[in-house]
């Protein structure tokens, strides 16, 4: 089944982070729903929304995202359609 994921990755603050970070959609062609990046002191946190993907390809993307130099960790949440509509 496939179904809307949300990946929540803490990285340390660095100019490159968020390319870093979207790098690994980029190479399997996906174009992610939403990209969003907040700065806490030292650390980054950077949520990006994906449309479309299966739990198993979701597991392996957050597996590459939690390789990349830079990035401390990942979580992977599947997403309710509410929670996306900004007009709720």
């Amino acid at each position: 089944m496939y179904t809307t994921k949300q990946f929540l990755v803490r990285a340390w603050s660095d100019p490159a982070t968020v390319s870093r970070v979207v790098n690994p959609f980029v190479q399997l062609g996906l174009i992610p729903r939403r990209i969003e990046a907040q700065v806490l002191e030292t650390m980054m946190e950077v949520t990006i929304t994906q449309d479309g993907l299966g739990m198993p390809e979701a597991e392996r993307l957050a597996d590459k995202l939690g390789g990349i130099f830079l990035v401390q960790d990942v979580s992977l949440h599947d997403v309710v359609e509410r929670e996306l509509d900004p007009a709720t």
